[in-house]
């Protein structure tokens, strides 16, 4: 953590003014002043500020190149091979070349949150211009501001540490060239960690709790508990658990999820397609959701998503047989291509969440059923439009009922925390401490427990196991369906060691013959090898940006790179 006097190069409220907000809950003033004095007496201007942080959080419908980070995992295969993302799957990126270069993005966020933590800590309220008849309501949102700041420069720090490992702790913009960041030494990880938490804690002083659902794509207090979940159960794994002993990491992630289970947020109540896709009410009732992007209403997410055959669509994001394969049958048993019940009709009796987020041969979809079979209008090649490589298309997160020509635009929201992950997370830190069926804390539930109530919304059957080795096989399975194409993947397999074995393998699609004998129409289906990926033990960080290493400014690079 350092403290070098710098020279601003911007104002605070200049930098407001170049940013743009693409959300419904922040909106900015074009005509808004320029200078740090006037912005901190007018509560208007306040909120401009703290939108000014809030631009930073990630989006990931469009992660790279229009595409799902899902594309760079075993999830999904890009359709649009020239794509950047292909970097990451043939193994060509590098310090020079990174498709998913988050650095300065990140301190960006980081910068901001300074500076608005530094003004709100020391603003004078009593000049300001505030409404009388709302002065205490505007109080008390300034002091919800001043925590959410700090839960966001908490987040943007998360972010970076799970790509690049320890980095540069900056508590203060009056200290730093932010653009620059690399001109110092990096912190330790674990430093990180604890500085990440640290704020968390600092934060949920001034947060709100539980705020309404029409104000969720601010932060809240339960926001907050799930970063540190988050955050804790990424410092207790593999990559970052070098030394295996880091107990006190799993216990911290239970505690701080057990929390959250008194706090009413539940998985049930919206069924799980509906979650993603919620319609107007819907998603103020859903208890699930804890923080989220709110984007503006678009339909250019559908757009690049949908099946090829509808007109404008481009179909980037086809998910794999390999994640298609690991949907459970309807009665929790595998699926299995040797069963010739199940190879004839491979789509019939799978898990609710199959159908909520993958779009496959044969489903109705806006008047007709999509057609992934080879000659069909969402098959493979068509005459100059790529199709499915898979023989696929995404549907989560994906309103399908938007007609791409005559439609109008949608509601779309990006969740950043689920209450499911938080029951997930604890699932895994509690296997790790005490196996799957026990709870001697009285934290308030077991592994067992945790992971059946997001199995339950999904009707499938509870897991009985009480083997420690089984259960984490099944948590990780678990976390591989329910929180499929939210960002999840492409970190799990790098913080359990395992992505060698997963996204460093070939993927795989379907090949799908239709087969016409008189009236009667089948199709036949074969799995084949779409694209051959690779994974280098280096791969499990990202490299610092050369940017920063060739200005040898003084900060190391990660190992391999």
């Amino acid at each position: 953590m350092y403290k070098i006097k710098k020279q601003l190069r911007l104002s605070f409220a200049m930098l407001i003014l170049l940013s743009a907000v693409s959300c419904d809950y922040l909106e900015y003033n074009d005509e808004m002043v320029n200078t740090d004095e006037i912005v901190w007496t007018d509560v208007s201007n306040i909120k401009n500020s703290i939108g000014a942080v809030y631009a930073q959080l990630p989006n990931g419908y469009k992660q790279i190149d229009g595409g799902f980070m899902a594309c760079a995992t075993d999830e999904a295969e890009s359709a649009n091979t020239s794509s950047s993302v292909e970097y990451f799957n043939n193994g060509s990126w590098n310090m020079f070349k990174n498709p998913d270069n988050q650095w300065n993005k990140n301190y960006t966020g980081i910068y901001r949150a300074n500076r608005f933590i530094e003004s709100a800590d020391t603003v004078t309220l009593a000049p300001m211009k505030w409404d009388a008849d709302n002065w205490p309501e505007n109080i008390a949102l300034v002091r919800a501001f001043r925590g959410e700041a700090r839960f966001l420069r908490a987040f943007f720090y998360f972010e970076l540490i799970k790509r690049y490992g320890g980095v540069p702790i900056i508590e203060s913009s009056d200290e730093i060239d932010y653009l620059n960041p690399g001109q110092f030494p990096r912190d330790s990880y674990d430093d990180c960690l604890n500085y990440i938490t640290s704020q968390c804690d600092s934060a949920i002083h001034y947060m709100r709790e539980r705020i309404p659902s029409n104000l969720r794509g601010f932060a809240d207090d339960g926001a907050a508990l799930a970063l540190k979940t988050r955050a804790f159960l990424y410092g207790a794994s593999a990559l970052n658990n070098t030394d295996g002993v880091y107990d006190a990491y799993y216990d911290s992630c239970a505690v701080n999820a057990s929390r959250l289970f008194s706090m009413g947020y539940n998985v049930s109540g919206v069924n799980y397609e509906k979650l993603f896709t919620p319609t107007d009410g819907l998603h103020d009732i859903n208890n699930d959701v804890i923080f989220d992007v709110r984007q503006g209403n678009t339909k250019s997410y559908e757009i690049d998503n949908y099946p090829v055959g509808f007109e404008n669509a481009k179909g980037y994001t086809n998910p794999t047989q390999d994640l298609v394969d690991a949907y459970e049958m309807k009665d929790g048993s595998v699926f299995d291509w040797n069963d010739p019940v199940m190879a004839a009709d491979p789509y019939a009796n799978r898990d609710a969440r199959f159908y909520a987020s993958i779009l496959y041969n044969g489903v109705p979809m806006l008047g007709r059923n999509v057609e992934c079979y080879n000659g069909g209008i969402d098959g493979p090649v068509q005459s100059d439009i790529i199709g499915t490589r898979t023989g696929y298309y995404l549907k989560k997160y994906i309103r399908t009922d938007v007609d791409l020509i005559t439609g109008g635009n949608q509601k779309h929201f990006w969740f950043l925390f689920r209450y499911a992950e938080v029951l997930l997370n604890y699932a895994e830190a509690m296997n790790e401490l005490y196996g799957p069926d026990a709870d001697p804390n009285g934290y308030g539930k077991t592994a067992l427990e945790a992971i059946n109530e997001v199995r339950a919304r999904a009707g499938q059957p509870a897991l009985t196991t009480n083997d420690q080795d089984e259960f984490r096989e099944k948590v990780r399975h678990e976390r591989r369906i329910e929180l499929a194409f939210e960002d999840h993947r492409f970190w799990d397999v790098r913080r359990w060691k395992i992505a060698e074995e997963t996204i460093g393998e070939p993927i795989h699609g379907v090949d799908i013959e239709k087969e016409v004998n008189g009236e009667e129409v089948s199709y036949k289906y074969t799995v084949k090898e779409v694209e051959n990926r690779v994974f280098e033990e280096k791969m499990y960080l990202y490299p610092i940006p050369s940017s920063e290493i060739l200005n040898d400014t003084g900060i190391t690079q990660n190992p391999g790179w």
